[in-house]
Formats: structure tokens, C-alpha cells, sequence
């Protein structure tokens, strides 16, 4: 089986719990917009002060804002530290029913859900991204999160479905074959997968140009697509109207490719997540949350 990486991400080392208190009883007291404004001092600290988190933002940044001076690069990082605690509050604020939730192109999953077999949803790091589940009517489709078990216990990473949660299940990528054989046999009886679809945790990818560069992106869910007969379905979830709206993007169905196609021929499947996911991250810049070097030239950064 695949090789899975154990370096420590930056997620489980921010994210404090008095903080995170705090920043919901701000979205009680002031609402999510003014509590949301209040991110940008709190962000401050970490720019100023967390070095590693600087580093490990300056990744995707160097990329997507090139050339930049150190003045605007210090901007740039401020801007997506603080979208990144406006994602936590406006999680809490979605589960409060404080933002509505606007769903694009959801006939697509319907259709697919007309069918037989499962569905796999590909979702990225990207903006609300726990909100995705709750445009799924998971008390009637069973659905599943494909996910590496979260090590920072401060932040409740299903804060935007707490009402729901008991309905979604967990297949853990630190069990028995990282957990694609749960996934196979949920596809099979007709089941929701989830699972992320820009980061590598397995030595199966294929480097794909992304924001000027090479880049290295997972195969698992094009391989487990193959495999089940089940489509590919991105998906990306990012705010409007301030943060009063959020709005869960569904795009066409990738087909699944044939069990026996090699590896290195599903990359024209992977090129089509990873021109969605370009194109938000040009449009929605400080909503992209890639904190890891994923154009690196070794195999495990």
C-alpha cells in the first residue's frame, strides 16, 4: 500500500482553544459580519509572529501573486490567514442557519445520485469547505469522509454540520489500505464519498501545471473512480455578499475511466479538477488554503 506521510501539518499547530472560544462568542455578540471584521486583528498576531505559518503560506502565495514586493507579500499573507479564521466563525454561523447556503449547478448531483452507483465529491482546501455537507441530504444518502484524523482537538473541523454530524461517517486514511477499501465497498452500495483532491498524501500522483508550475496531485479518487464506476464530482464552497452568503459550487461529472486504464491516463481527469481549482484560487485568492509546498521536487514534502 501507499506510503503515507506523518509530517505535521500546520493546522494542528494553530488554533489555540481560548481563541477559538473567543471567536464565537464574538460571532453571538456582534454577528458574523463585524465578528468576521474582528479576524483581522487576531490574524495580525500570526503574521507578525509565526514564522512557520509564513513559510508555510508563502507556498501558494510566491505562486499565485508573483513578483510581488515584501510589503505586498506581507499583505497577501495577512489577507489569507484572516479568510482562514472567517472560514471558522462563518462554519459556526452556517450551522446557526446565519449564512444561507445557495447551491449551483446541484442538479448535476442529483442525476448522479439517479444512478445506481455512488458519487464521489472531490473538495479542496478551500474557503467554507465544511459546508458542502449540508447541501447533501445525508439522513437519506449515506455519506463518507475520506480524511486523515485531526491532531488539533482546539478546532472542531465539523463545526458547520455539529446538527448533523451523527449521519456522516469517517473512514480514516491511517487505517488498513488508507482506507479506499471502506470507500470501494460505500461506492458499491450507492453511498457519498468525500474526499480532498488537492493534497498528497500518497506516493500515487501525477504533476499537473498549476499556477505557472508543476504541481503534484493525488490520483486516489480518479483510481477509486475506475475501480466502483462511480463519477467525480468538484466541488467548491466560498463566500458572497460578504459573509451572509456561501455558495456550493457543483461542476460537471468527471466519468469514471475504465478499470483497466493505467495510471499516468487519468491525468486529463486530474487536469480537469486542477483547472477548476486554478480558477477559483485567481478568483477567490485569499479563500485557496494550500499550506503545503505542492510543487516541491520530492515525493513528500
Amino acid at each position: 500500500m501507499n506510503k503515507v506521510t506523518t509530517k505535521k501539518e500546520l493546522s494542528e499547530t494553530r488554533g489555540k482553544k481560548a481563541g477559538v472560544k473567543a471567536m464565537l462568542l464574538m460571532l453571538k455578540i456582534m454577528g458574523v459580519n463585524r465578528a468576521c471584521e474582528f479576524c483581522w486583528l487576531i490574524s495580525l498576531f500570526y503574521v507578525l509572529f509565526d514564522r512557520t505559518a509564513r513559510q508555510c503560506a508563502s507556498y501558494y502565495l510566491s505562486r499565485r501573486f508573483p513578483g510581488c514586493s515584501p510589503f505586498r507579500r506581507f499583505f497577501h499573507t495577512w489577507a489569507m490567514f484572516t479568510s482562514q479564521g472567517q472560514a471558522l466563525i462563518e462554519a459556526a454561523a452556517s450551522s446557526s442557519g446565519q449564512m444561507q447556503i445557495v447551491k449551483l449547478g446541484y442538479d448535476r448531483m442529483e442525476r448522479a445520485l439517479a444512478q445506481p452507483h455512488g458519487v464521489i465529491l472531490v473538495c479542496s482546501h478551500f474557503g467554507q469547505w465544511q459546508g458542502m455537507m449540508r447541501t447533501i441530504d445525508i439522513r437519506n444518502r449515506p455519506a463518507h469522509l475520506l480524511i486523515r484524523p485531526d491532531r488539533n482537538t482546539n478546532v472542531d473541523k465539523f463545526m458547520a454540520v455539529n446538527d448533523i454530524k451523527e449521519h456522516i461517517h469517517i473512514i480514516s486514511t491511517e487505517s488498513e489500505m488508507g482506507g479506499i477499501l471502506d470507500a470501494y465497498n460505500a461506492l458499491l452500495q450507492g453511498d457519498v464519498v468525500c474526499m480532498m483532491g488537492d493534497r498528497c498524501r500518497e506516493n500515487e500522483s501525477v504533476k499537473i501545471p498549476f499556477l505557472g508550475a508543476p504541481a503534484r496531485f493525488p490520483l486516489a479518487a480518479y483510481l477509486l473512480s475506475a475501480r466502483s464506476g462511480a463519477p467525480v464530482i468538484p466541488i467548491f464552497a466560498f463566500r458572497e455578499k460578504r459573509h451572509r452568503q456561501m455558495t456550493i459550487h457543483f461542476l460537471e461529472p468527471i466519468p469514471p475511466a475504465d478499470r483497466r486504464t493505467r495510471r499516468e491516463e487519468l491525468r486529463p481527469k486530474v487536469e480537469l479538477y486542477t483547472a477548476e481549482l486554478e480558477k477559483m484560487a485567481r478568483e477567490h485568492p485569499y479563500e485557496c488554503f494550500i499550506f503545503e509546498n505542492i510543487w516541491s521536487e520530492e515525493e513528500n514534502q
